[in-house]
């Protein structure tokens, strides 16, 4: 290996090893670990070892620049979007548990355009925080623990949540008055009925890629995020049950309980999970350490 192809492999490494890295970040980490491999290098020629051999064996020493690329992107950007999860964590389960109650201490229950916007308001924040978590999760898994979720299930999510936000906009505009719990059987309206095909569709595509995605958290080694990622499961299944039993107009007190309870139990674990995950350390193999 001549000098100039050993330079070029370096830089190639280090690139993909900084990738996805703030540029300030990124250049501290190339100058550490380019310093790191010219050291193996003289400490190889210093043993006798010709320095094209040297330059070769101390960069195949550092192995797959990807799992170092995750755990940099782990410690600089890790930390701050865990915590940020936590607040929205938190959010999510004051939405779950107080906004109709406030909606109704409000005196806004009503037909309105402002008590509709502000429906609408509400499920959008809703849909949002739960997406930015989804999101931090994976790359929690891709950072921390080297798990690739692929790109499906996030589309699922993002896609199914984006299409129940419209069927909502649709019912709460240009429906003057839908029933609380509409089926496909008690909706006579034709924009009633596309409205609650395109809400409820979305909510089972969605729910679809979340347990796809719970499914993937499973290779992870942690306790903790295989909990959240049962009850992510059981919070979205039982949701597709109950929605699905719904439109047929089938009662579906049990399911949509589970779901209610699950979905309860699931941002406390969430809250754990992220603060725990804020306050560990990530470990990089020690030959990039």
């Amino acid at each position: 290996m001549t000098g100039h192809s050993h330079h070029d492999n370096l830089n190639h490494w280090l690139d993909r090893a900084a990738d996805g890295l703030p540029s300030q970040q990124a250049a501290a980490v190339r100058a550490e670990l380019a310093a790191h491999v010219e050291d193996a290098v003289d400490d190889l020629v210093r043993q006798g070892v010709p320095q094209a051999e040297a330059q070769q064996r101390a960069l195949a020493a550092l192995g797959d620049p990807q799992p170092v690329a995750h755990g940099f992107n782990d410690i600089y950007r890790g930390r701050r979007h865990y915590l940020a999860a936590m607040l929205a964590s938190v959010l999510l389960l004051i939405e779950s548990l107080m906004f109709h109650q406030v909606y109704k201490a409000l005196d806004v229950v009503d037909y309105s355009t402002a008590s509709r916007l502000l429906y609408i308001a509400d499920h959008a924040v809703f849909v949002l925080l739960l997406v930015y978590v989804v999101i931090v999760c994976r790359w929690l898994l891709l950072w921390r623990f080297n798990v690739q979720t692929g790109n499906t299930p996030i589309r699922l999510i993002v896609g199914g949540y984006g299409l129940y936000l419209v069927g909502n906009a649709l019912l709460e505009l240009l429906v003057d008055s839908w029933d609380p719990v509409p089926t496909l059987s008690n909706t006579s309206d034709p924009v009633e009925w596309v409205g609650l095909l395109v809400m409820d569709g979305g909510m089972l595509v969605g729910s679809a890629g979340t347990v796809l995605f719970g499914i993937c958290a499973f290779q992870a080694r942690s306790g903790l995020l295989k909990a959240t990622a049962v009850l992510a499961i059981v919070a979205s299944g039982t949701t597709s049950i109950a929605i699905a039993l719904l439109l047929l107009n089938i009662e579906a007190y049990l399911f949509h309980g589970l779901s209610i309870l699950a979905g309860l139990l699931l941002w406390p674990t969430v809250f754990l999970l992220f603060l725990r995950m804020a306050y560990t350390r990530h470990y990089l193999p020690a030959r990039t350490a």
